[in-house]
């Protein structure tokens, strides 16, 4: 996933894809994070309760969705 990472942060959005399907979930998950935890410092309120988006049957749903595509992936390269 890092390379994928790597790809999306020069802008070469299919080699990141290509690279690893989830590897631009992640980046937008981890910038929507950001942004929710800065919003929260200057505003004083809490930052986002992570418990609960980590039980959110769409977060539990791309969680099991990357572990099958991890799995089939590592089965067809061996």
């Amino acid at each position: 996933m890092t390379r994928s990472w790597v790809y999306a942060s020069h802008g070469w959005w299919r080699e990141s894809f290509l690279a690893h399907p989830f590897g631009l979930l992640g980046i937008a998950v981890v910038l929507v994070l950001a942004v929710l935890l800065v919003r929260a410092r200057v505003t004083g309120r809490r930052g986002p309760d992570l418990d609960r988006w980590v039980r959110h049957p769409v977060a539990i749903t791309i969680a099991a969705a990357w572990l099958v595509f991890a799995v089939v992936r590592a089965v067809l390269a061996a």
